[in-house]
């Protein structure tokens, strides 16, 4: 070999190693963000998209249960709400349709009790007011 291959083999040899050297690199950072993506998404920053159809939720609860006082405002608590459900208990709009049906079947929650309350949408957001429907306590 001569001095100019042996000098042409060492320059690509100092080459390789830059190339590795920058490749490590490129791994340690796509490593932390990895690491840091997982993180928060164990932490809950990474979440799905909301896809909770709140405004017909609040239309099929006028239009099941018009008698009942009206929704006027899709407020932040009761968003959160209407996903916890929607992701919990009622995961489909026909879910809330016959929640909605059952509820109108129900005179208690129409002010015939004994202190003349009535439901209000608030009330049907409730988890304990789907376990209670579910059991039958407001079938007086």
């Amino acid at each position: 070999m001569t001095d100019d291959e042996i000098a042409k083999l060492l320059d690509m040899n100092a080459e390789l190693n830059t190339r590795v050297k920058q490749l490590e690199s490129l791994l340690g950072r796509i490593h932390k963000a990895t690491d840091q993506f997982y993180t928060k998404q164990k932490a809950g920053y990474c979440k799905k998209p909301d896809t909770t159809p709140y405004k017909d939720i609040i239309d099929l609860y006028h239009l099941i249960l018009p008698d009942l006082p009206k929704v006027e405002k899709a407020t932040e608590k009761r968003k959160a709400a209407m996903r916890q459900r929607w992701s919990n208990d009622l995961e489909t709009l026909e879910d809330w349709t016959l929640y909605f049906k059952d509820a109108a079947r129900k005179p208690f929650l129409f002010g015939r009790n004994d202190k003349g309350w009535v439901a209000n949408f608030d009330f049907f957001l409730r988890e304990q007011t789907i376990t209670y429907m579910q059991e039958g306590r407001y079938d007086r």
